[in-house]
C-alpha cells in the first residue's frame, strides 16, 4: 500500500489507529535536513508541534509492518533516533524500533481496573537515553531505554493522563486530582507541586519562564517555573481539552465550544 503523507517529516514514521501500530517506510525525491526528532508532545516546551527544519515535500510511505497490541491506543506519540514511543489505555507504555523490535514498559499500569477508553494516557517523552511517563498508577516513572533499568519513581496524588513537558531539568505534567507538579529529570526530586482543584488531561506549555495549563473545567493558571507560585488567570466556562501552544507573543487555548483564546503574558 503507498500513500502521499501531508503532515510533518516526523509523523511518517508511524501512524496509530485503534489498537494497532503500524510502521511506514519511505522513500522521498526530496533532501531532509536538520533534526527530524519528536521527543516529547508538541516536540517543544511551547508544543510548537513543527520542526523548521523539516521538509516533507516529496515524501511518499509504504507499510512496512503492523503490530497489535492488547487494548486501545490513548496517547500521542514521541519519536526519537527511529524509535517511537506510546501508551495504551491501562499505561502499558511501548518502544518500537523501525525494524519491529518492542519493549513494553508495565510501570504506569494500574492493576484490576477497566481501561477508560474515553480518556487519554500520558505522552511519553524522551531525553538522552531516558524515557519519562506519567502512569495511570499515580506516579511519574524515569527508565533508561539502553538498560530497561528504572532510574526513579515519582509518586503523585492522582493518575497522570496529561502528556509531560521537558524543560530546563525538569518534568511536568498534571494529574486527574488537579495538582501541577515539577521534579528534576535526573533524579525525579520534587521541586514543587501547585494545586489547581481540578482535574488536569492536557500539557503545560512553558513560555517565559512561566507554565501555562488548563484544567477540565476550562480554568487557565500560570505557574512561575522556579519557585511553583502560581494563579488562576483566566475562567473559560467552558471545557479544555486540547493543549496549548505557544508562539514569541502569547499562549493559545482552544475550547470544546470553538472559541480560541489568545493569553497575552505581558497582561499578567
Amino acid at each position: 500500500m503507498n500513500m502521499t503523507l501531508s503532515r510533518r517529516e516526523v509523523l511518517r514514521k508511524s501512524i496509530i489507529s485503534s489498537s494497532m501500530m503500524t510502521i511506514y517506510t519511505t522513500s522521498s525525491s526530496a533532501q531532509k535536513s536538520g533534526d527530524d526528532n519528536w521527543p516529547q508532545f508538541g516536540r517543544t516546551s511551547t508544543n510548537s508541534r513543527f520542526s523548521e527544519n523539516s521538509n516533507v515535500s516529496g515524501y511518499s510511505a509504504s507499510r512496512q509492518w503492523n503490530l497489535n497490541v492488547s487494548d486501545p491506543v490513548q496517547s500521542g506519540i514521541s519519536v526519537t533516533d527511529n524509535t517511537v514511543y506510546f501508551a495504551d489505555a491501562v499505561g502499558r507504555v511501548y518502544q518500537l524500533t523501525s525494524d519491529g523490535r518492542t519493549q513494553i514498559y508495565q510501570q504506569g499500569v494500574r492493576d484490576s481496573v477497566e481501561p477508560d477508553t474515553s480518556l487519554p494516557t500520558s505522552t511519553p517523552a524522551i531525553l538522552g537515553d531516558n524515557l519519562y511517563f506519567g502512569g495511570l498508577s499515580g506516579n511519574i516513572i524515569c527508565i533508561d531505554v539502553s538498560s530497561n533499568q528504572e532510574q526513579w519513581s515519582y509518586d503523585t496524588s492522582a493518575s497522570v493522563r496529561s502528556p509531560l513537558l521537558i524543560a530546563d531539568g525538569q518534568v511536568i505534567a498534571g494529574d486527574t486530582d488537579g495538582d501541577v507538579m515539577s521534579v528534576k529529570t535526573d533524579t525525579g526530586e520534587e521541586n514543587w507541586v501547585y494545586s489547581t482543584e481540578e482535574s488536569i488531561r492536557t500539557s503545560a506549555v512553558l513560555f517565559e519562564a512561566s507554565v501555562y495549563i488548563g484544567t477540565d473545567n476550562g480554568r487557565i493558571h500560570i505557574i512561575d517555573a522556579d519557585s511553583g507560585d502560581g494563579e488562576e488567570i483566566s475562567m473559560l466556562n467552558t471545557e479544555l481539552s486540547a493543549s496549548p501552544v505557544a508562539d514569541n507573543s502569547a499562549v493559545y487555548f482552544v475550547t470544546t465550544n470553538g472559541n480560541v483564546v489568545a493569553i497575552d503574558p505581558t497582561e499578567n
